[in-house]
């Protein structure tokens, strides 16, 4: 028992011996010699009045301080339920937050389909060119024979784009199956939490009630008699230990849906930049598919009109191509044909050494190809540009003043571009 409860009990405990002690039972009677030495020591009717007038007032102080009390539990009655408003607000907004989501995954879903229609128009492009060159008329065995070259060279193209295209496309749908599912399997986690906060919302408005209605009680009990003040005192405190706990419940839920909060933030940014990547990436590539397939209907119209007679520059034309798809052997060999035909073709000489410094690593190939340019080029505009690119690949670059009169801005390199030679 608290000193508190102590101080509460004593002032009923020595009223109740005092009227006991009047109203009781009758003790033995004293004897004559007893009573001569006690009759000094017997209280008088006055001061049982006065110490009963004391016990009153002291239980009129303590029904004070519990009616204080009381207000005091009604105040945080109040503000628990206020805290609870702010629950079902936090509530709504996560709410609001998984629509928001659902809405993002619809968006992009309908992306997706988007991207699919334009596919199915590239190849129905790549169709009709192919019908149109079914009705070509006919032509010289040698024409004939050099046009069935250029169509599987550039069958092959086309089939090595619509290769990556198709992979590309699937990584992006698998990416778009795995967001789904992530999205999904966050917005099943956030229901759990939903929930769970709902049935924590439900727990505590019930103890609240429960609470409110043992106030009461202990009001009543209060004012009906001493003893039922006691048990209202031992129930505020049980009440008062109760709401403690539930107000370090609350905060405990709280932080557990900020956290909840901030980490459905997070990963939501995380999966639109992954997203955004993804999208951007296949744009990427279909305009490099677009691109590549307006210059293959150029290249397809002047064979037919005869303007391209050049095979030199196709095999270039090829060659660069391949290389952009990122096959560096067909790349290599497109460029060797080209110097079978043309042994002289300086381009041919300068997109080898571009292919091998920068694509393959090769630096003593890369060197004897630059410098067969320089022989067949010297007076060519990039001419010090690739003597600067010799030096580097050799290893005796001298000064800072050289790198300048090559144009090179430092020693990791400049892009280099192939030299198409396309006309």
């Amino acid at each position: 028992m608290t000193p508190r409860q102590r101080w509460g009990l004593a002032p009923w405990v020595l009223a109740l011996a005092v009227v006991s002690l009047g109203a009781g039972a009758q003790p033995p009677k004293p004897s004559d010699e007893d009573e001569e030495l006690s009759a000094p020591l017997a209280p008088t009717p006055a001061q049982i009045q006065a110490r009963l007038e004391l016990a009153r007032d002291e239980a009129q102080q303590r029904a004070v301080r519990a009616e204080n009390e009381l207000a005091d539990h009604q105040e945080e009655r109040a503000r628990l339920l206020e805290h609870l408003k702010r629950l079902l607000v936090e509530r709504n907004r996560a709410r609001a937050d998984v629509q928001t989501l659902s809405d993002t995954l619809a968006t992009i879903t309908d992306e997706g389909a988007s991207w699919r229609t334009e596919a199915e128009q590239r190849r129905a492009e790549v169709s009709e060119l192919r019908q149109q060159l079914a009705a070509i008329p006919a032509e010289p065995p040698d024409a004939r024979k050099a046009r069935t070259i250029y169509e599987r060279e550039l069958r092959e193209v086309r089939e090595d784009a619509e290769y990556l295209w198709d992979r590309q496309r699937e990584k992006l749908e698998r990416q778009q199956a795995a967001a789904r599912q992530s999205f999904q399997e966050q917005l099943e986690a956030l229901e759990a939490a939903r929930q769970a906060l709902a049935e924590q919302l439900d727990a505590i408005t019930t103890q609240a009630g429960t609470t409110s209605a043992a106030l009461a009680e202990s009001e009543r009990a209060r004012e009906a008699a001493l003893d039922d003040l006691q048990r209202g005192q031992a129930l505020f405190q049980k009440t008062d230990l109760q709401l403690q706990q539930t107000a370090e419940e609350l905060d405990q839920v709280t932080q557990q849906a900020q956290a909840t909060e901030q980490d459905l933030r997070r990963r939501l940014a995380a999966a639109e930049q992954a997203l955004r990547q993804a999208r951007e990436d296949a744009y990427r590539q279909v305009t490099l598919a677009e691109t590549a397939a307006r210059q293959d209907r150029v290249a397809l119209e002047q064979l037919r009109s005869g303007l391209m007679t050049d095979w030199t520059k196709l095999y270039l034309r090829i060659g660069v191509l391949e290389a952009q798809l990122g096959h560096l052997a067909e790349a290599e060999r497109d460029f060797q044909y080209a110097l079978q035909l043309q042994p002289a073709s300086s381009a041919a000489y300068y997109n080898l050494g571009i292919l091998y410094d920068d694509h393959l690593n090769n630096g003593p190939a890369a060197i004897k190809a630059y410098e067969q340019y320089l022989l067949l080029a010297p007076e060519a505009s990039d001419a010090k540009t690739v003597r600067g690119w010799i030096q580097l690949l050799k290893g005796i670059e001298k000064s800072t003043q050289d790198r300048d009169q090559w144009n090179r801005p430092g020693l990791p390199g400049l892009a280099k571009t192939f030299k198409e030679l396309w006309s």
